[in-house]
């Protein structure tokens, strides 16, 4: 499994769009939260509601042939091709979400199809199936690479390496242009939604 696909960072989208939550960011405590593979459990007390079947048609569809980024020189925002990858519907539902379980909860029920995104570095390649979450995280993830490119590609050669206990310098990086990067990342995080 291509490393990139394993460190998707979840960042609060209520503190990145100014709603609901403040500047809490995943997890309710300082830095950032790696998310891991398997399923998230939503608190049973801040659910959102399902989303709807139907956003009257103003949602262009989504692609559905794959695209690709290349990640040799950091992870850069996914590519017109790529997007939308969630529903408007969605937007609205985790903009009244209090809390990231409830946002995870949101981006989860999303029913956008999703697609191939081919991770392209050095003459390699991998592939990470692109849905709603994986393409918050993508877009969030991007803008904390341009901010701390340094702190980014040492956390990704020591978590491919070790796996836990590399986030130190990634987390003083973030906390130092927190303000820079939720600047990045809203209109980003924006652009997955239809």
């Amino acid at each position: 499994m291509n490393k990139y696909g394993m460190i998707l960072a979840l960042t609060s989208l209520a503190a990145l769009l100014g709603c609901a939550g403040g500047d809490e960011r995943a997890g309710g405590g300082g830095g950032i939260t790696i998310m891991d593979a398997g399923s998230m459990t939503p608190d049973a007390g801040n659910q959102p509601p399902p989303p709807p079947t139907s956003d009257s048609g103003t949602t262009p569809p989504p692609p559905t042939g794959g695209c690709s980024i290349d990640v040799s020189a950091g992870l850069p925002p996914l590519p017109a091709a790529c997007l939308p990858r969630c529903a408007a519907a969605t937007l609205t539902t985790i903009m009244g979400c209090a809390d990231v379980p409830c946002q995870t909860s949101a981006l989860d029920a999303d029913t956008t199809p999703s697609t191939t995104l081919t991770l392209t570095a050095s003459g390699m390649s991998d592939t990470l199936d692109l849905d709603c979450g994986s393409c918050f995280n993508l877009m969030n993830n991007s803008c904390i690479s341009e901010s701390c490119p340094t702190e980014w590609n040492a956390y990704l050669q020591c978590n491919a390496m070790m796996g836990m206990g590399c986030d130190t310098e990634l987390n003083a990086c973030f906390s130092r242009n927190m303000a820079t990067i939720q600047s990045c990342a809203r209109p980003r995080i924006e652009s997955c939604f239809g």
